[in-house]
Order: structure tokens, then C-alpha cells, then sequence
């Protein structure tokens, strides 16, 4: 089944929600290509409740939109959060989080059982990577 907009996978979320897990087993590489291109083309509007929860719970500000459209092209899971507006529920937070961390090459981001160093070792990092990437950072 060919899948070509993003109300076309939710229904389809829906139709196996015992069984699918991720949008890559619902669709074909066809419906991917489609979700993809239909992602490029999104306005940067589109990218606004992401870009005010990367700064409101990680102090990251100025991301370029086509950092969040080449993330979400790649993660067709969170293109559909984009789309439902569901950017700010806990776990869609922190896989958006770990998805810009990787796309500017940073580790993931500390949690409360790292030890010092690593924390220490990612703030060095990431004041680094954000700089390549013209990323603020607002907190740490």
C-alpha cells in the first residue's frame, strides 16, 4: 500500500496498532520517498513548535530549519509528531533531542546517572558542535 501524506500513515498507525512500532513497518521505500519529499517542501512554520521546545527544555536556539527538515525526512516517526503537533510530549522531546545531537555529531544529551566527566566531556562538545552548526546555546 502506497502511503502519500502524513493522514494516510496515521490511519495506517491506527489500522496495525498491534503489530507496527515505527513508520518503517508500515511503508515502502515509494510511500519514504514521498513522506521525505512532502517533508523538504514543508514551510519553515511548520518548525516552529520545534524550534521553541529545542530552546524552552534544552537552550538551543537559531537551529536552521533544514536541519529539522533533514531529521525529520530521515525519522518519518517524528515528521508525524511534527505534523500532529505532538513535539512536546516527553519522549518525542528527548528522540528530537538525540536526533539533532547526532545530526551536528554531538553524544547524547546527560542524564541524571552520568558521571561528571561525561557531562563535562558533552559541554565541551557540544559549545563545539553548535558552533560549526551556528546553534545557540541558551543553557547548559
Amino acid at each position: 500500500m502506497v502511503i502519500n501524506t502524513f493522514d494516510d500513515l496515521e490511519n495506517a498507525f491506527e489500522e496495525a496498532l498491534d503489530w507496527a512500532v515505527s513508520a518503517d513497518d508500515i511503508l515502502d521505500n515509494e510511500s519514504k520517498i514521498t513522506l521525505s519529499c512532502i517533508v523538504q517542501n514543508w514551510p519553515e512554520e511548520k518548525f516552529t513548535n520545534v524550534r521553541d521546545m529545542l530552546s524552552d527544555y534544552h537552550g538551543l536556539s537559531n537551529i536552521k530549519c533544514q536541519i529539522l527538515k533533514d531529521i525529520c525526512s530521515n525519522d518519518l516517526n517524528l515528521a508525524l509528531e511534527v505534523h500532529n503537533n505532538g513535539v512536546r510530549d516527553t519522549c518525542v522531546r528527548e528522540m528530537f533531542c538525540d536526533a539533532v545531537m547526532k545530526f551536528i555529531g554531538c553524544t547524547r544529551w546527560p542524564c541524571y546517572g552520568d558521571t561528571p566527566e561525561y557531562k563535562q566531556q558533552f559541554e565541551k562538545k557540544l559549545i563545539q558542535r553548535c558552533a560549526k552548526f551556528k546553534i545557540t546555546i541558551n543553557k547548559v
